[in-house]
């Protein structure tokens, strides 16, 4: 057996998992050709790293990078003969229909099968809702200016999204923090059921789902709260729902499996309207199943931002969405809508100057807003180990109110301020930041337990009993003296639900956490702390995602090296899905 790939792994380039998968495999086949092995390795290490396939055209000839970027000895094949000797395995096809377990497509593009089905099936099945116009009647207009009341000549990018939304099948609702999606999505379910009430037709059945139990919560308050507010009939009220499901629960896992479910192509959803927030969230494997679960009739609306960190799984469907709408003649360009108007924070303030200069990579710009002594970005040096920290004192600062002897003070004070990490382990990652934090705000008041009042909480797994969910953030606190230190939730209605700590799911300290978990919050203001290290999860999307949570002030702390790297570099996801769809 070929020691290359154990040296791959001695230098960090692949992980034990990488190296067994291939071994299996190529032993299954008889294959022991050094290429073929590390092709399929190599594929295995992209899915890790969320790409759906490996594109083997940007490895040919170059050297291997192990996860810091530090290039190892060893140098991929040559592209042309490196596909030679692929497509003459026996572990290759060219479609999947024979059952191998790799696919190599004519674009060179090496998948493991399952997820070239994935990718397939995905293609499939937005085309057909791509193409398929509704066919009644346009909306009414005295409606539609009820909804969207005009205002002059300014183009009311709102407006013009929901009408578009009500003639087709698919929509793609896309905007930056603040756009208005949700309210927008409302209005068009007004109209989508006002229009089926004129027309007396039976009311449309809404389903609302989101990735995570967090974001669905998140989804039923805003759509509930967009709702109330319209000038609606009671009866039309009544057919906008605001109970939105993860899509795991909407679909119905069985068997003790989280990607095996009761929906899905042959028992399909009953739903005339499927809407899906957070979009960008979803990787490639559970938006196939849940579009295998939308029976044909219905419409699909997708909320979300592009240029958002993509799911942590493999897979950026929303980001190929939308740049497969942008190629000439593509199917997808009438779905796509894009709301450009932030209402979280003015488009000159120093927040929103600093998201765009980030979002088009443009490093001198936002090096120089850094540096500008604005009142509401800042930039400082990488945190040192010694007391004199710069992080560690203006969170301790920032923190104080988790000091004070009052609920209310300590839920405000973690609402207000955030530390976002772009690494949870690692150097200025959320594990080692969040004891040198505890330890700089609460001081001697932690004593020796690991439950003291004001210790702020961060829910690690959903718990439907206790409607605690991934991401959820509380505090400890002590009512009275004499009573037990319970925790303490705010919903995003104001509601503050009281549970012991018997009753606490996983969960761990947030002083600090990661970019990835602080998806679809905000904060008045978050602290950005980068490693002084190159990392491929240094993105211009991971930036751009921690800026955007705050409302009011960004403070980063990053070398101008790294922060350099990070904007320069995009996540983009290799994948065949865009070329599928254009």
């Amino acid at each position: 057996m070929s020691q290359l790939l154990s040296q791959l792994e001695a230098h960090g380039v692949l992980e034990p998992l990488d190296v067994e998968l291939s071994r299996a495999l190529t032993r299954i086949a008889g294959e022991t050709r050094d290429d073929v092995l590390l092709a399929v390795a190599l594929t295995s290490r992209q899915l890790r790293d969320g790409h759906v396939c490996n594109e083997l055209s940007r490895l040919a000839g170059q050297p291997l990078q192990d996860e810091q970027g530090n290039p190892s000895s060893i140098v991929c094949p040559q592209l042309g003969p490196w596909l030679t000797q692929l497509a003459r395995s026996p572990l290759v096809g060219r479609d999947g229909s024979a059952g191998q377990p790799l696919v190599l497509d004519d674009a060179g593009r090496l998948y493991l099968a399952r997820y070239f089905d994935h990718e397939q099936q995905v293609a499939q099945h937005i085309l057909r809702m791509a193409r398929a116009q509704d066919t009644t009647a346009p909306v009414d207009t005295e409606r539609v200016n009820r909804l969207f009341p005009p205002a002059g000549d300014t183009p009311d990018l709102q407006r013009d999204a929901a009408v578009a939304s009500c003639a087709r099948k698919l929509s793609i609702i896309v905007g930056g923090p603040g756009t208005g999606k949700t309210s927008t999505v409302v209005k068009l379910l007004t109209l989508l059921v006002e229009d089926a009430q004129a027309r007396a037709q039976p009311t449309p059945k809404i389903v609302l789902v989101a990735p995570t139990g967090k974001a669905a919560q998140r989804l039923s308050e805003s759509i509930g709260r967009a709702r109330d507010k319209l000038p609606i009939s009671d009866e039309t009220r009544r057919a906008i729902p605001a109970n939105a499901l993860t899509i795991h629960r909407a679909l119905r896992t069985t068997g003790g499996s989280t990607m095996r479910f009761v929906h899905g192509p042959q028992n399909p959803l009953a739903c005339d309207v499927l809407l899906l927030d957070e979009a960008s969230m979803v990787d490639l494997a559970l938006m196939r199943r849940l579009l295998d679960a939308v029976p044909p009739h219905a419409r699909v609306i997708m909320l979300g931002d592009p240029d958002q960190l993509a799911a942590v799984e493999a897979g950026g469907v929303l980001f190929d969405l939308c740049k497969a709408a942008e190629q000439p003649g593509s199917p997808l360009a009438d779905c796509v809508s894009m709301l450009r108007q932030s209402y979280r924070y003015a488009s000159e303030s120093g927040i929103a100057r600093l998201a765009n200069a980030v979002h088009a990579q443009d490093a001198d710009e936002a090096l120089r807003l850094l540096r500008a002594g604005l009142p509401d970005v800042a930039f400082a040096s990488v945190p040192s180990q010694g007391a004199k920290n710069p992080l560690l004192q203006h969170a301790s600062k920032r923190y104080a109110g988790l000091r004070s002897a009052t609920l209310d003070e300590r839920l405000a004070t973690l609402d207000g301020y955030r530390v976002l990490c772009s690494h949870r382990r690692g150097p200025a990652g959320v594990e080692q930041l969040n004891p040198l934090l505890a330890r700089a705000v609460q001081g001697s008041q932690r004593g020796s337990s690991e439950h003291y009042a004001g210790r702020p909480l961060l829910i690690l797994q959903n718990d439907y009993t206790s409607a605690l969910y991934n991401g959820d953030v509380g505090v400890l606190h002590q009512a009275q003296r004499r009573t037990p230190l319970c925790a303490y939730f705010r919903s995003e209605t104001g509601a503050i639900r009281e549970l012991s700590l018997a009753r606490l799911p996983q969960h761990e300290s947030v002083y600090a956490m990661t970019v990835h978990k602080s998806q679809g919050s905000e904060f008045d203001e978050v602290s950005i702390v980068l490693p002084d290290s190159g990392s491929a999860l240094l993105s211009r999307e991971l930036l751009f995602t921690a800026i955007t949570r705050a409302k009011t002030s960004v403070g980063i702390y990053a070398s101008e090296a790294t922060l350099r790297s990070a904007i320069a570099r995009a996540a983009q996801r290799s994948s065949g899905l865009g070329a599928r769809l254009a």
